[in-house]
């Protein structure tokens, strides 16, 4: 089922397959999906469907990380936790694609940093084996918590 409300993005998408971390409650446990895209305004993510309580208009406290690039061939990380409301839900066989408008922006624009879309996607693939690894933590050190569910590399359906 396809939930979908008026989602309008001032900025580009950065489109990229880190893992990340969502809690449907700061008072929950997290678990692991694996982001699709994400603006300074909000992101969308996969996750099982077997998650209840992920549903429009549903609160969602999320943990993810977004390069930065710069002018040499690498690129920064900045690790960001962000409460967003779910603004449109799509049932892909197992899995849900859940589309969120942060409550806060993002302090930058990560679809519109300053290189090519080919830069971006080479230094994404060259460099996220490890990288994209270490980029979510799976440690809320903050509550304490592991996290309730986690996927890997090898879960064919991301």
């Amino acid at each position: 089922m396809t939930t979908k409300a008026d989602e309008r993005r001032s900025d580009q998408r950065l489109r990229y397959r880190w893992f990340m971390e969502y809690s449907r409650s700061v008072k929950e446990p997290l678990s692991q999906g694996r982001m699709v895209d994400i603006s300074s305004t909000g992101a969308a993510f996969i996750c099982p469907s077997r998650e209840d309580g992920l549903c429009f208009g549903k609160l969602v406290t999320t943990r993810f990380s977004v390069p930065r690039f710069d002018s040499d061939i690498s690129f920064d990380i900045q690790s960001f936790d962000r409460i967003g409301r779910i603004c449109r839900v799509d049932s892909i066989g197992d899995l849900r694609r859940i589309a969120i408008q942060f409550a806060r922006s993002l302090p930058l624009k990560p679809g519109e940093q300053p290189i090519s879309e080919y830069d971006r996607t080479y230094r994404l693939s060259t460099g996220s084996s490890g990288l994209a690894a270490s980029a979510s933590p799976s440690v809320n050190r903050e509550r304490g918590r592991k996290s309730e569910r986690r996927l890997d590399d090898t879960d064919s359906v991301f």
